[in-house]
């Protein structure tokens, strides 16, 4: 099986020797993850380089994932001895989602808002991107192109997630006082709603709300997605809508004094 990269603004494609889905949670260390992971691989296609994307923090050696707290640091030095590969490097999850998204073909591409129905503006391909995405936290980068030299695509890695959640409806504030209460914080986090972490707590938010029997109560976000598109649960419907809104929001804007259309959002979100 062939893959798409992106090399110095073109595409090349290299041999794929093997994927698969691992629990972190069940394991002790990262290292012991990867070492799972490389078990079954030929001696002569065992990586030399080693490019890890990570939803947490790198400082020079070391490398705290975020999300998974029985996890030790990783020390980048020990971990090249213990697998035995000469070069490693780690990055933020979103950046290499980012340079992902410069490989996607145009059928998986789609466009949220187009402007009025009478001006419908192209996507400017060379202009700034946002990447978004969600999963025990919420990962945001920005994809910039130079405008001298090679003109490349650079990824630049933000803390978007921990800029505060500001709620626009009564409901949302209900929600804010709720998770202040919770959290024991009059800073909220916006990745404290927009998680998979968050979407569990906005179901029990709404449970402790409208109340419920035993049968109400849901441990996992998969439970409260699969309970809400099947239709067997009208909470889980619920907090699915609000979760939905709020993600929304991410990409509303406030129209400009300068816009005289009065956009809500970006022509090419």
């Amino acid at each position: 099986k062939k893959v798409n990269i992106l090399t110095e603004n073109k595409y090349s494609q290299i041999d794929l020797i093997k994927q698969a889905t691992l629990d972190a949670q069940k394991y002790h260390t990262f290292e012991e993850m990867i070492l799972d992971f490389l078990v079954g691989i030929p001696k002569n296609q065992l990586p030399i380089l080693f490019v890890c994307a990570i939803a947490g923090i790198a400082y020079g050696d070391e490398i705290k994932i975020c999300n998974i707290q029985h996890w030790p640091t990783i020390l980048k030095s020990k971990m090249m001895k213990e697998i035995n590969i000469p070069r490693m490097e780690f990055i933020n999850d979103l950046v290499a989602a980012a340079y992902g998204v410069l490989s996607s073909e145009p059928s998986e591409m789609f466009q949220l808002y187009m402007g009025p129905e009478a001006e419908k503006p192209a996507i400017l391909p060379d202009k700034t991107k946002a990447v978004i995405g969600l999963g025990t936290g919420l990962g945001e980068s920005l994809l910039v192109k130079e405008t001298s030299g090679s003109k490349k695509w650079l990824a630049v890695h933000t803390e978007g997630g921990y800029a505060d959640f500001a709620p626009h409806t009564d409901l949302e504030f209900e929600l804010l006082k709720y998770l202040q209460k919770k959290y024991q914080s009059i800073c909220i986090p916006i990745e404290r709603c927009l998680s998979g972490p968050g979407l569990l707590t906005i179901y029990q938010f709404l449970l402790a709300k409208k109340g419920g029997s035993s049968e109400d109560i849901k441990n996992t976000s998969e439970e409260i997605v699969s309970s809400a598109l099947e239709g067997k649960s009208e909470l889980a419907k619920d907090a699915l809508s609000l979760f939905a809104n709020i993600y929304g929001c991410l990409l509303y804007t406030s129209p400009s004094p300068r816009d005289q259309r009065g956009y809500r959002m970006p022509s090419s979100a």
